[in-house]
């Protein structure tokens, strides 16, 4: 069976808005770009966009 990618995002920034890519390079640690970042409050605590 093929299996066809109709839509590829990268979200630099774990838990924040992520954007539509026409193409993406893959590395070890997935794909460039994604998921490279986090947000920490003062405490060193993780912060999501769902709270």
């Amino acid at each position: 069976m093929t299996r066809k990618i109709d839509h590829l995002f990268v979200y630099p920034v774990k838990s924040l808005g992520g954007f539509g890519v026409n193409q993406a390079a893959i590395t070890a640690q997935g794909f460039e770009f994604d998921r490279r970042f986090m947000l920490i409050d003062e405490n060193n605590r993780f912060i999501s966009q769902r709270k």
